[in-house]
């Protein structure tokens, strides 16, 4: 199952619309396991015959049913193990042994490997699926609290992609979010440990208090502090916590940030690339976070990207993903396909497998 790529507007990149919770379940087929048991059959049937008169190595009947049986239906399964039963008969009833009572031993073992077999494919579906109908349902969740972003907030165009993960990490708790205020646009990206409905659940509690807090009357620290108290209220476990960054671009340009524990925001100016460190390491939403902000100055020509740790945590092999090269020539494109770009380098670098949600917004004062 491959990545798909949300982003204001739609989803792009894989799929062309937001997963149906009623839809079908599909789990994914391997037929070439149909072939090698079918193959395997044959190697033993002529194995058998190569050693000579009498049944030799029949027994061995019993391993290729097993073979489908971890990645096909259990119809298919189930054929390979009839061509079983079938090459066992075939050759006990030319060696003159059909109803001896050896065979009927052996026929009985190849008979109960190929239910074996089935029943095992049967009790694999069926996890495999309530397993993936759980992720799906979690899915659907999540992408209900990321709601689109319109492309301009306030004094700020605004362009988000959302990079879900597949299969090992389907489901993850990055969130984002902007919204206009009295103080201009302000924005959240932020990331809840851990994946599953848990931290699909935290990421709405802390969506949720962002939209609904008193903009007006907040500053970005006391909003950060409500975000805290709102993740503490929902009874988190010792182990929850989340990381996040809050911005506030007014008219004038001026760029606040308030970091909780989460990778610094990047500052694309002039070609160049550089973090926007808060003044003092704080810990996460979740764990008594007390943020300062800081501010800078941007130019119609600058833009800050925000982003969740799993961009810079992508691996191939040994290497670690360049983040800061990545962006560097993404800054160069089009405002509006430079995220299309980064993200287009990122799956190329993984191979597109992706371990970790990405979560991304960039910000530009129009």
């Amino acid at each position: 199952m491959e990545p798909w790529v949300w982003k204001a507007g739609g989803i792009a990149a894989h799929n062309t619309s937001l997963p149906d919770p009623a839809s079908p379940i599909v789990l994914p087929e391997r037929p070439l396991a149909v072939v090698a048991g079918l193959v395997a059959v044959l190697l033993i049937v002529a194995g058998d015959v190569a050693l000579g008169p009498g049944l030799q190595i029949t027994g061995v009947l019993t391993c290729p049913p097993f073979i489908p049986a971890a990645f096909v239906n259990p119809r298919r399964t189930a054929m390979v193990g009839l061509v079983s039963i079938l090459a066992n008969v075939l050759l006990a009833g030319q060696a003159h042994v059909l109803m001896s009572g050896s065979q009927l031993i052996r026929m009985s073992a190849v008979v109960a490997a190929a239910v074996g077999a089935v029943l095992l494919c049967v009790v694999r579906e069926r996890d495999q699926r309530q397993a993936l109908t759980l992720a799906h349902i979690a899915e659907v969740a999540q992408l209900a609290v990321l709601r689109v972003v319109p492309p301009t907030v306030g004094p700020a165009a605004v362009r988000v992609r959302y990079v879900s993960a597949s299969a090992e990490a389907r489901v993850g708790g990055d969130f984002y979010e902007a919204l206009h205020t009295e103080h201009g646009m302000r924005a959240v990206v932020g990331d809840v440990r851990g994946k599953g409905l848990g931290s699909v659940q935290l990421a709405n509690v802390l969506i949720g208090s962002f939209r609904g807090a008193d903009h007006g009357a907040l500053s970005l620290v006391q909003l950060a502090h409500g975000l805290d108290a709102a993740f503490t209220r929902f009874e988190p476990s010792d182990e929850d916590f989340a990381t996040a960054v809050l911005i506030e671009l007014a008219p004038g340009g001026r760029l606040t940030v308030v970091n909780c524990g989460h990778p610094a925001p990047f500052l694309l100016r002039d070609g160049q690339v550089e973090a926007i460190a808060p003044p003092r390491p704080t810990p996460p939403l979740g764990l008594g976070s007390r943020p300062e902000p800081c501010s800078i100055d941007l130019g119609p020509a600058d833009r800050v990207l925000l982003y969740t740790d799993g961009m810079l945590e992508a691996r191939r092999g040994g290497q670690t993903f360049d983040a800061l090269g990545a962006v560097r020539e993404a800054g160069a494109d089009d405002f509006d396909v430079a995220l299309d770009r980064l993200v287009s380098d990122l799956e190329r670098f993984v191979g597109g497998h992706i371990r970790d949600d990405v979560a991304l917004m960039l910000v530009q004062l129009r």
